[in-house]
């Protein structure tokens, strides 16, 4: 009985080891790739989430008056800080951060008669060492042919010598709730 077991299974041939030894590393260049692009689909995410944090949070906290602009701007730096926090930028970095290349965040506010338009911009390097080699042997014309502008950003944040911007625009009124339509000249 043992004898029979034991042709069952070990008297089977094993696994070429060239073959593994061959794939593995493609297998794991695939890995870091496809994990890189998840956690910038999870970046621009966060950045889209925190960008609506900001112009509620400054919407519903900051003055209508322009005289009351320096308690504005300290609000603006708190609101700054837990931004960075949330994504990750501050002290010690995260490791989404360091994986992606995150390098900076920028919360930027205007103020304009109707609206507070609030951008959130995150800064991330592209791709270095092997996988760039790797993966951005082919010039972008060859890549991209026929893909049109979004295939040649993309490109230009994977292979691109300068880092790429992340961008988040929110538009808030100045009120938080609207005016009652009235024609002008008709008041009771």
């Amino acid at each position: 009985m043992m004898v029979a077991l034991r042709r069952q299974f070990f008297g089977k041939g094993g696994q070429a080891t060239t073959e593994m030894v061959l794939l593995l590393p493609i297998f794991m260049l695939i890995l870091f790739f496809i994990a890189k692009i998840f956690v910038m689909l999870v970046l621009v995410q966060k950045v889209e989430i925190a960008a609506y944090y900001a112009a509620r949070k400054y919407q519903l906290q900051s003055h209508r008056n322009v005289m009351y602009d320096s308690q504005d701007k300290a609000l603006l730096a708190h609101i700054d800080e837990y931004v960075k926090k949330y994504i990750g930028v501050t002290e010690p970095r995260s490791q989404m951060a360091k994986f992606v290349g995150l390098t900076s965040v920028k919360l930027d506010v205007e103020r304009t008669q109707t609206w507070r338009i609030v951008t959130l911009t995150a800064t991330v390097q592209p791709l270095s060492g092997g996988i760039k080699r790797f993966m951005c042997r082919s010039n972008v014309g060859k890549v991209c042919s026929g893909y049109g502008e979004d295939c040649i950003r993309g490109y230009e944040v994977i292979c691109g010598q300068q880092g790429t911007d992340i961008v988040a625009v929110k538009y808030v009124p100045s009120k938080d709730r609207s005016l009652d339509f009235a024609l002008p000249g008709l008041s009771n």
